[in-house]
């Protein structure tokens, strides 16, 4: 199943692929990801989906959690607090991309940017000639162990 799963995604991103790697059409010209093609896409991935072949809030809530994990895999540019809050600003997405609005989805990345900068900031305050290694603190590496801090402060921490 998961092999028929990867043949059909295979598929699907196959000719994006080559016309953006061999150039099959002509000109140089990069592809842009806009908004309205996101319906066409999510359509192809519903297709190839295993369990479900329609939008139901527990595939839009699965996959806006998925959306903001993408961003911050490890856990360290996101709170719990900004996960909620953003999980709430999303609420209707489907609906909303289906409309061609795609400003969730553009907030959240500013968002996004925006905490980076604020982490590089934090780092180079902290980082300084001066900072010593505290050898008695415990470092979880796993982010999903270590899970999401609880707020903006616990970040700093």
């Amino acid at each position: 199943m998961k092999q028929t799963l990867l043949v059909l995604i295979s598929i699907l991103i196959l000719p994006l692929t080559s016309q953006a790697q061999w150039n099959l059409f002509g000109s140089k010209k990069e592809i842009e990801l806009k908004c309205e093609s996101l319906n066409d896409i999510k359509k192809g991935f519903l297709i190839a989906h295993i369990h479900t072949s329609k939008m139901t809030p527990t595939l839009e809530a699965r996959t806006i959690k998925q959306h903001l994990e993408s961003f911050d895999p490890m856990k360290i540019y996101f709170s719990k607090q900004d996960v909620d809050s953003l999980q709430a600003k999303m609420k209707d997405i489907f609906k909303n991309v289906k409309a061609g609005n795609c400003k969730q989805l553009e907030d959240v990345q500013d968002f996004y940017i925006q905490r980076v900068k604020d982490r590089v900031a934090f780092a180079k305050k902290k980082l300084t000639p001066d900072f010593k290694f505290d050898k008695n603190i415990r470092i979880i590496l796993d982010p999903d162990k270590r899970g999401w801090a609880k707020n903006k402060n616990d970040l700093q921490k």
